[in-house]
């Protein structure tokens, strides 16, 4: 089941289900096109191994729905190796990007491609599309996509739970990957692979992978194969074999076989989400969102404790409980992990750990600290007084008053609330959410703070409260800014019930977004466990991408307002240009 098909109803629907232009490039619509399609459909793939293995998902695809179809893939040389593997396909290349290993390339390698590309398509006179290139999605951010997933959904052909990289792998691969093994005295499903560098703002300390092989060859017996560079140099562990310079296909055979894999959010992360095998994730550099990049499987958990922490680098003991958890549950992790209560969807995440395993975060910014359930649930007196919904008609009270901290610190609480709310009785609710961390509350509050199994936030309380039925209408700061209180109001069809317009005021990371349209929040925004200031600039290029320049004037208001900088002001001024002087419209 696709639980995160569940959580599409939070969304009005933004992007029209035909074809989209992008940059002037019409862009391929799979349920715009006829099963014979025999035209021509351009790929222009990202630079990185990542970009790569998740692009030969769409063209896979594609290829298999429209074998009549020329494909023209554009990529770089670095990964020639899988293009190669590839049938059907004319192969281009586009200059060579920067590379960490050397320094050298160009941050747009795409420039040149695109100025054929479009000579092309208008001398093919309709009968050429682009069906991928770097058009991401501008309600991406709101609905909490990766990349592949945004993509996918663009041209019509969204992949729900089999969302996942391509690798196009050969029985020569597995045969290689069995003689490594009798060479090194390894077993298949008995060792681990580590893929220990990346960019030096995304590398884990080496030390930590050295103990982290030393940990899974002591506690687990099991030995550690390190996939790198020559660059990383030595590796001082007993369990460890290190192995540089493997071509892409060596790498797949060993990913093959393997019981399990650890990286960093790079591009042998992305080759080994193709696997399907158990793999922990390390995020270390911050101005990523991670849900944005995040290697697609549904056997992957993500170590983002660096995203709540004061620390850069996840602990030691965080990625060896999360490796705990998935090895321990390794024929089950997909049903394994918690689902979020709020908006339905996994937690993918990892943000530490407790005595009870990990704490996982969904990415709605919701948070379950482990999933043993106190078996009761604790309601403050006021809301008891208002619990039953038969007693609350009788008094003719419309209002609930709910402090989420201490009301819904549970799962079995928040079940109970769900049928509170299911019954109609209330007009309006109002939400108290802590902004203090349980562990900093007083020692009034610890037992009830040891007790949560929920920490909630921001978007969490806002989707769950839709899933009930209710809009939020405002939201304001009380107790010098530790506590936020959310006003919702029952929707109602066609009754002015919550107010759908209007302004508001959404606290949102560091500071607050004041929106024009309530209605915004979830259609360009949220995210906001996540959020950086400079990311609402992504959101208006996309729009104007899109030619949704309407959206893009009111979007770059909200980003110049949220932080004023050259760039907000650059991309605000090419909003107003193209919605009020060139007097393009908007869809």
């Amino acid at each position: 089941m696709n639980l995160c098909a569940h959580a599409s109803h939070f969304y009005d629907p933004l992007i029209p289900d035909n074809n989209l232009y992008w940059q002037s490039f019409p862009i391929f619509h799979v349920g715009m096109a006829p099963g014979d399609f025999g035209g021509t459909l351009f790929f222009v793939l990202g630079q990185g191994l990542g970009d790569h293995v998740n692009g030969l998902r769409i063209l896979h695809e594609l290829q298999l729905r429209f074998p009549r179809a020329t494909c023209i893939v554009y990529g770089d040389r670095r990964w020639e190796e899988i293009l190669r593997r590839m049938e059907d396909v004319r192969i281009r290349w586009y200059p060579k990007a920067l590379d960490p290993r050397t320094g050298k390339g160009t941050n747009d390698p795409y420039a040149l491609t695109h100025a054929v590309i479009r000579k092309e398509i208008g001398r093919l006179e309709g009968g050429a599309f682009l069906a991928l290139d770097h058009f991401p999605m501008p309600d991406r951010h709101a609905r909490g996509e990766t990349t592949l997933e945004a993509i996918s959904r663009s041209i019509g052909m969204p992949l729900g739970t089999e969302a996942r990289p391509y690798f196009p792998f050969h029985s020569e691969d597995k045969r290689w990957a069995e003689g490594f093994l009798k060479d090194h005295s390894l077993e298949a499903g008995g060792f681990v692979v580590l893929a220990p560098f990346s960019w030096p703002n995304k590398m884990w300390p080496k030390d930590r992978f050295v103990a982290l092989a030393d940990w899974l060859y002591q506690e687990r017996n099991l030995r550690s194969v390190i996939v790198s560079y020559p660059e990383i140099g030595g590796f001082d562990s007993p369990g460890g074999v290190l192995a540089t310079d493997l071509s892409l296909g060596q790498i797949g055979g060993l990913l093959s076989m393997a019981g399990a894999f650890v990286g960093l959010d790079s591009g042998p992360s992305h080759l080994a989400a193709a696997f399907d095998l158990p793999m922990a994730v390390i995020f270390v550099e911050r101005g990523t969102i991670p849900f944005e990049v995040r290697a697609l499987s549904p056997w992957a958990l993500h170590v983002v404790e660096g995203f709540v922490s004061p620390e850069r680098d996840p602990s030691l003991n965080t990625v060896c409980r999360t490796i705990a958890f998935l090895l321990d549950h390794r024929p089950r992790i997909p049903e394994m992990r918690p689902v979020c209560p709020a908006c339905l969807r996994p937690a993918h995440f990892v943000t530490g750990v407790t005595s009870a395993g990990p704490v996982f975060m969904c990415v709605c910014g919701m948070r379950i600290l482990s999933e043993k359930e106190e078996g009761d649930f604790f309601l403050s007196s006021s809301l008891k007084k208002g619990a039953d919904g038969q007693e609350a008609s009788r008094r003719g009270d419309s209002r609930l008053e709910v402090d989420i901290s201490s009301d819904l610190g549970t799962l079995s609480s928040t079940k109970h609330m769900d049928t509170v709310l299911e019954a109609g009785i209330y007009e309006t609710v109002t939400c108290r959410l802590s902004r203090v961390p349980p562990d900093s509350r007083s020692s009034r509050d610890g037992d009830r703070a040891s007790r949560q199994s929920l920490i909630w936030s921001q978007d969490g309380l806002v989707f769950w409260m839709r899933r009930n039925g209710y809009g939020l209408g405002a939201v304001r700061r009380e107790g010098e800014g530790s506590y936020l209180v959310y006003q919702f109001f029952k929707e109602k069809i066609g009754t002015g019930g919550c107010p759908k317009g209007g302004a508001i005021r959404i606290p949102w990371s560091e500071g607050t977004l004041r929106l024009a349209h309530r209605s915004d929040y979830l259609a360009w925004f949220s995210f906001e466990r996540w959020g950086r200031f400079e990311d609402l600039v992504g959101i208006v290029k996309s729009l104007n991408a899109l030619g949704y320049h309407r959206d893009a004037v009111r979007v770059a208001w909200v980003a110049v307002r949220a932080r004023l900088s050259l760039r907000s002001i650059r991309w605000l001024l090419k909003a107003l240009y193209y919605r009020v002087i060139r007097g393009d419209k908007s869809f």
